[in-house]
């Protein structure tokens, strides 16, 4: 009867977990083809259909991705709605006992999401974008101020320069929206900042240098404000000679265009060798990646961990979905401006999770050899349901696979000086495929700075939608 029982009880929960095994992108699939098709008002729906999607622990990602899909289809109010939710939650969130305990006893994914650092900065780049679309540039410097608060967040939390604690692509969206409020004196020193983050950061690890764009907004700027010594110092760092040539009969359209999908988690298995080291200390090897830890364990813990040769942890882990398009150019007449790369997210995204791995791998450790454990002494009792929690184990070994999945791959910017009115852009994407074009027209108020964007989705995620 007790053997009926667990054997019930096992199909039951192998039949639950189903699901959970499933990557996050493979549980919301419909919305995820959708999207990826360009389908928005369709994918926006599947959002909504979803009436439990602010009670699971992935709320935050329901909010940002609806937040997303808002702001490409240019609800800017809906989309800011659903970003401050997402805001909110971040600040607000307490961790509870279970938010602790679940990456150690079952895995991550059972615990709140809570976001990557740098999906949390990215709230404040599409809230900036919305209000600035609407021309309520106070409000975008608001989000501003708070991107501000969460890079010294990031930096008072890091020890190391190698570290993902700075976005030199924040602060050039910070200087972009202090110009826009006219206060040149803090834009100077945004731009300043990501200089330097570009320089110190960005380029030697992310693969992103300064934007020739960024360079000529620092040395205007500086001769603005009146900053003689720093424009002279940015001149001789930049190799370029400052000429002062502003049109004050014309405004500014500062042009952002987003290129492809950035990458989906996955999970990744990898195998250990366990060896006593004495002292209840057990040293977990993998030859094949270089990888050693060492991890004490309780003493009344050892005679069952010293009864493993191996074991096998799930880690999350990044796919890269590669863009189709390779460039793009801004037309205007007979002109065409070059869009400068200012921020890779893939290479953000991949970074973040390498700052973080060494603790995953430890969580993950522990978390089996813990379950081995339990399996063990549990065995010693009562056979069948030391196989019951075998089976149960085996199922919640899984890496939480959660992300922010609508970002962009790459975010390239212009900035084009036109007449006063409505003005027609022509975006001009280029690829193996072939080319193409799409007509904007922009509102240009003269001596003001306006903003426009278009997010090409295209990509290659073939393998990952199967």
């Amino acid at each position: 009867m007790y053997k009926r029982f667990l054997v019930s009880l096992s199909v039951l929960i192998v039949s639950a977990s189903m699901y959970a095994c499933m990557s996050f992108y493979q549980q919301n699939l419909k919305f995820n083809i959708a999207f990826n098709k360009g389908e928005l008002d369709i994918a926006r729906n599947i959002l909504l259909s979803d009436k439990r999607a602010e009670k699971r622990n992935s709320k935050l990602l329901f909010y940002l991705n609806k937040g997303t899909v808002d702001f490409m289809l240019k609800n800017e109010y809906a989309s800011n709605e659903s970003f401050e939710k997402a805001y909110v939650f971040g600040q607000d969130y307490q961790k509870n006992v279970f938010d602790y305990t679940a990456p150690y006893f079952l895995n991550a994914s059972f615990s709140e999401y809570q976001g990557e650092n740098f999906e949390m900065l990215y709230i404040h780049y599409y809230k900036a974008l919305n209000y600035l679309m609407v021309e309520k540039n106070e409000e975008a410097l608001v989000e501003c101020k708070r991107m501000d608060i969460k890079l010294n967040q990031l930096a008072d939390k890091s020890v190391s320069s190698k570290k993902y604690t700075k976005d030199a692509f924040i602060h050039l969206l910070m200087g972009l929206i202090y110009e826009a409020n006219f206060d040149l004196n803090n834009a100077f020193i945004s731009y300043r900042n990501a200089y330097f983050a570009y320089k110190e950061f960005e380029e030697p690890i992310l693969g992103v240098a300064a934007p020739l764009q960024l360079k000529q907004d620092i040395l205007r700027t500086a001769h603005l404000v009146g900053f003689t010594s720093e424009k002279e110092y940015f001149e001789k760092e930049f190799g370029i000679k400052y000429k002062h040539n502003i049109q004050k009969d014309k405004g500014e359209l500062i042009y952002f265009w987003q290129n492809g999908l950035g990458p989906v988690k996955d999970q990744i298995a990898i195998d250990f060798i366990i060896t006593p080291g004495g002292n209840g200390i057990f040293i977990f090897n993998n030859q094949e990646l270089g990888l050693s830890f060492s991890i004490p364990f309780p003493t009344e813990n050892s005679k069952s961990i010293a009864s493993l040769s191996f074991i096998r942890v799930a880690f999350p882990k990044y796919m890269e979905r590669m863009n189709v398009i390779q460039k793009a150019n801004l037309g205007y007449f007979q002109n065409e401006y070059p869009l400068q790369i200012c921020q890779n997210v893939n290479n953000v995204a991949f970074r973040s999770l390498k700052d973080r791995m060494l603790l995953e791998i430890g969580q993950g450790l522990s978390r089996l050899v813990l379950k081995k454990v339990a399996e063990a002494a549990l065995r010693t009792q009562n056979g069948y349901a030391g196989a019951g929690l075998s089976i149960i184990n085996a199922i919640t070994e899984q890496a939480d696979t959660r992300n922010w999945q609508t970002l962009p791959h790459d975010i390239y910017y212009a900035r084009v000086s036109l007449p006063e009115g409505n003005q027609k852009i022509n975006l001009k994407t280029i690829s193996e495929s072939g080319n193409k074009s799409i007509d904007q027209t922009f509102k240009i108020n003269k001596s003001r700075m306006s903003f426009g964007f278009y997010h090409n989705i295209d990509n290659n995620s073939t393998a990952i939608n199967q």
